[in-house]
């Protein structure tokens, strides 16, 4: 099954654990706006997952920022 993790600001192993348990092929992070309860685990589940983060608004880009 294919799908998007909106939001992922939780903790990246539990969601990542998850996300294989569902059996979820992620094709892509969504994030919709740039509060640190939403963007949290974005980088690092992104460069686990080797997928494309769409979002935040620019202006919260700095979230995404090492």
């Amino acid at each position: 099954m294919k799908g998007i993790v909106i939001d992922p600001g939780g903790d990246v192993k539990q969601l990542l654990m998850l996300v294989e348990q569902l059996g979820v092929s992620v094709e892509k992070l969504v994030l919709t706006h740039g509060h640190l309860d939403h963007v949290g685990g974005t980088v690092e589940m992104a460069e686990s997952l080797k997928v494309d983060i769409v979002g935040p608004h620019k202006a919260d880009n700095f979230w995404l920022q090492g």
